[in-house]
This record gives structure tokens, sequence and C-alpha cells, in this order.
């Protein structure tokens, strides 16, 4: 938006700048799992034998779709998916969609039949013992002492100060990944102090109050 021309209180924006405003409102991981879910359908359809271009379907044809792609998409090993992937991939084909037709695939009343097979394949794969989430194992007591010890986050460096302060982000305010961490303001965050005069972080967007080391 540097390049938005100001005339008095309201800036110009050309339809380029309108349309990027628009195209990266999502998180990077928010794109790509889109564009897997787009790929992956168009995949289907040209396995299929059928035409790739979904977005141009009519309602009828395009809830017909979506139905046989819930009931029959598989992994590259051929496997059902788990219950989180299933719902990534309709919620990206429900993102592109949106963008482009402004249609909701999961709320319209014209896609009723592919939302109850939807529904129907989540409860499957729950039964096949693939409805839950894998949790990665927690990072040990020795391996948080070896880490605190080494430079890799030492303080007096600048290099470590920027790393343990990443390390503690993601670490006792759970952010996923490295996700939205960008959007994170000093703000955010307020120290306070207890009645024994020890020091806590609160992250104040969500009222989550955590004991510095």
């Amino acid at each position: 938006m540097s390049s938005a021309t100001t005339t008095g209180r309201f800036a110009t924006l050309s339809e380029e700048e309108k349309c990027s405003l628009v195209t990266d409102k999502d998180s990077l991981k928010t794109k790509q799992a889109t564009k897997f879910a787009v790929s992956t359908l168009r995949q289907y359809l040209v396995e299929k034998g059928h035409n790739e271009n979904f977005e141009d379907f009519d309602g009828e044809t395009l809830d017909k779709t979506l139905r046989n792609f819930y009931s029959e998409m598989r992994n590259a090993k051929g496997e059902s998916y788990k219950r989180s992937s299933l719902l990534a991939i309709r919620s990206g084909l429900a993102r592109f969609l949106a963008s482009k037709r402004q249609l909701d695939i999961i709320k319209d009343s014209e896609f009723k039949s592919s939302c109850e097979m939807f529904v129907s394949m989540l409860k499957a794969v729950s039964r096949e013992g693939k409805g839950g989430i894998d949790h990665k194992l927690a990072i040990s007591s020795s391996d948080i002492d070896r880490l605190y010890s080494s430079m890799a986050i030492d303080p007096s460096t600048p290099t470590g100060l920027v790393q343990k302060v990443w390390f503690e982000l993601c670490m006792f305010f759970c952010r996923r990944g490295r996700e939205n961490q960008r959007e994170l303001t000093p703000q955010m965050f307020e120290v306070r102090v207890d009645e024994a005069d020890g020091k806590f972080l609160c992250f104040i967007v969500k009222n989550i109050l955590i004991l510095l080391q």
C-alpha cells in the first residue's frame, strides 16, 4: 500500500493494490493448504476422466462431484486421510470456491448431499482409528537444561537473544509452529509482579499468564 496516492483524508488505491489486499489476507500456510486441496481435487477429476475445472461446474454437478470426491479421495499411499486432513481439504476447497464464485460448500443448502457424505466420512475414519491428532512428544527436562546451557539461546549474544525469545514464545505461548508470529507486538505482552515479588508475563490478547524462567 506504500504506492497508494493520497488526496486529503482518503487514499487512492489501484485495482492491483486492492486485489493484493484480498490475496494477502491469508497466511502462507493457509494459502498452501488451499493450493493442496485444489490440486488434489483436480488430480482426482483427471484420473476419473472428468473436466478438472470444477470451479466452472453448476451447483448440482459440483455437489455431486464433491460427494464422490469426499468418499473416494485417498492419500499418496492409497489410504484414507485422517480426520484433520479431511477437514483441511474441505476448508481449502471452500476458501477457493468462495473467492471464485462466492459459493459456500459447507453451509449452502444446494450442497446438502456432499455435506452428508463428508460427515459420514469423518465418522468412518474415526472408526478406523484416524480421528485423533498425533501429538509430538514434549521436550524432556534434560534437553531443556542442555539447551539453556548452550550458546544457542545465550542472551549475551545477539543471535542467542533472538533465538531465546523465539524459542520461549513457541514453548510458553503454544504458537503453532511459526504461524502468525510476525503479527505479535510488544503491546500484546505485559510484565507483572505477584504477591511474592515474582515476575510473570501476561499475554494480553488471550489473557494467559506465564511465569518467566
